[in-house]
């Protein structure tokens, strides 16, 4: 009986030592598994700060141009003028003088900013209309 108790006793002792070793392993594997996520987290949060990064350089490199349209006469070399605070865009009292698209820049020296580009008008005459219209299509897509 005590050879029973005692091979009982090793049988209960080893499989409760397997069952430790179990834990033990399993415990092991649910650290690595964290410790890979974690390490997925911090890999995907760096791509997302890059991604990021490279927006706002994006963003703040970007200069948007903006095209001032009308009627030939309306003024538009005049509003450019306004907005700028000074003669940018020459301008007539008598007659359209804008026959070329013209770009100035409102911004700092490195090109930031924007770009006003004042047009000629439109409905000065056929001839001219149609000169103008295949002068935007030439200078810009759209």
């Amino acid at each position: 009986m005590f050879r029973t108790l005692l091979v009982e006793a090793q049988y209960k002792e080893a499989q409760e030592a397997q069952e430790a070793q179990e834990a033990q392993e399993a415990q092991e594997a649910q650290e690595a598994q964290e410790a890979q996520e974690a390490q997925e987290a911090q890999e995907a949060q760096e791509r997302l700060r890059i991604k990021i990064k490279e927006e706002i350089k994006r963003v703040r490199d970007y200069t948007p141009k903006i095209g001032i349209f009308g009627d030939t006469g309306v003024g538009k070399s005049s509003l450019c003028n306004a907005l700028f605070g000074k003669d940018v865009a020459k301008i007539s009292n008598v007659e359209a003088c804008t026959r070329e698209p013209q770009e100035v820049l409102i911004g700092d020296s490195d090109g930031k900013g924007m770009i006003l580009v004042d047009v000629p008008g439109v409905g000065e005459d056929q001839e001219r209309h149609d000169e103008y219209i295949a002068l935007y299509q030439r200078n810009w897509t759209w």
